[in-house]
């Protein structure tokens, strides 16, 4: 299932597959995790823009590599942990913080000499909002790019 953007870009770049939607933060709005523009390997990176985060929040990429079950993403509901609606789509290797802007919005230039390692990259965003959730954060949907 494709997300829905309710901000950010209009359409990922070919090949990158988005799947769910983000749990609903304080905001009243999904976080969105999304790329933006080509994926370039040689010498090149990956924009990765997140929307829809609470103004000056702290947010966190995660990425990792191929899906082990097949590019299946392996989801694990966080509403046992106070957190209805949202997802954990691991597995992750780093986890890399940024703070949002004033209009909820980050962007995260990763570069891509790891693609001699992978095929692919999975990338999700989590949010800090203490008001959301008893668990205090927020899911983005999740991303699956390929690095060929």
């Amino acid at each position: 299932m494709a997300c829905a953007r309710s901000v950010g870009p209009a359409v990922a770049p070919i090949g990158v597959w988005a799947s769910g939607v983000g749990c609903v933060g304080s905001n009243g709005a999904s976080l969105l995790l999304d790329v933006v523009g080509p994926v370039t390997l040689i010498e090149g990176a990956i924009d990765f823009e997140v929307a829809n985060a609470l103004s000056g929040g702290t947010t966190a990429v995660l990425i990792g590599g191929p899906t082990p079950t097949l590019g299946i993403p392996f989801g694990v509901a966080l509403e046992g942990l106070g957190a209805p609606g949202c997802f954990w789509m691991g597995p992750f290797l780093v986890a890399i913080p940024q703070l949002a802007d004033s209009a909820g919005r980050a962007t995260l230039t990763l570069p891509t000499e790891f693609s001699i390692f992978y095929t692919e990259l999975i990338a999700q965003v989590l949010g800090l909002d203490p008001s959301a959730n008893s668990l205090g954060l927020t899911a983005s949907n999740f991303l699956t790019v390929p690095l060929n």
